[in-house]
């Protein structure tokens, strides 16, 4: 995935580059999916889905526009495919 990090604030669009390879020995389909984003996230795959011969790579690029309302920050941490979300939360006697 390229680029492997990226930060973002609300009302952020991202753009990633998704390499697959086929590694079977017949003709695969391959997607993306994005999990664990905020609601109201939007998520667009360009193509919709791989279609790679054995040995073939292809790549998607995926583009992630985030809402406007929080949460503060999301942090795409490197090639674990981990999303973590901060919040904002109310402090005690707010």
């Amino acid at each position: 995935m390229a680029p492997e990090r990226a930060d973002a604030a609300p009302g952020d669009n991202l753009q990633f580059d998704v390499t697959v390879r086929n590694a079977s020995d017949i003709v695969e389909h391959y997607g993306v999916e994005m999990l664990g984003l905020p609601e109201g996230a939007t998520v667009r795959t360009e193509p919709d889905v791989a279609k790679l011969r054995p040995a073939e790579t292809g790549t998607l690029t995926v583009r992630v526009g985030l809402p406007v309302q929080p949460p503060a920050l999301v942090r795409i941490l490197d090639g674990s495919g981990a999303l973590v979300t901060a919040t904002p939360v109310t402090a005690p006697g707010d």
